[in-house]
């Protein structure tokens, strides 16, 4: 399903990943260990399209997504999870969970689904909420399930 070929990037003359090669079988469960600084999120930031690849290639099951920007990629069904949330903060729980359905509703699929309360059943009691009173446990609720609204078929997880 998701495979990254030979995948080196870096932020600016600084290299972190040569020649990565990562393989994820459709409802496999990959987990990435590593010090500090190893590339951990820099290989996720990679394949979410939020940094491009100096070589190698991103490819979802037969989409080659290597020279598309994220929006493409959320499209073709990656969602990610950054670390420190990337919540709105301004929004209320529900305006946040609506943005995370666009994903969804580009490839023709609904709204917020019931499952997102079934798994976090506190954010359907803070709705009506600003996101950004909420703690810090209901703030990563809150992003995983906003990357869940749009039903993707690879969910990026940083430090969750």
């Amino acid at each position: 399903m998701l495979r990254t070929m030979a995948v080196s990037a870096g932020y600016g003359p600084l290299p972190v990943l040569n020649g990565i090669d990562l393989s994820v079988a459709p409802g496999e469960v990959v987990g990435l260990l590593g010090r500090n600084g190893a590339g951990k999120t820099t290989l996720l930031r990679v394949i979410a399209g939020g940094l491009r690849a100096s070589g190698g290639a991103v490819v979802l099951g037969d989409k080659d997504l290597t020279n598309a920007p994220a929006f493409r990629r959320a499209r073709a069904g990656i969602a990610h999870v950054p670390q420190g949330r990337g919540i709105f903060n301004q929004l209320t729980v529900r305006q946040n969970l609506e943005v995370g359905t666009r994903a969804a509703k580009d490839r023709g699929d609904g709204g917020i689904s019931a499952d997102i309360f079934g798994y976090f059943p506190i954010l359907r009691e803070r709705e009506a909420q600003v996101a950004g009173t909420l703690s810090g446990g209901q703030q990563q609720m809150l992003a995983i399930g906003r990357a869940l609204c749009g039903l993707p078929s690879v969910l990026l997880l940083d430090e969750p």
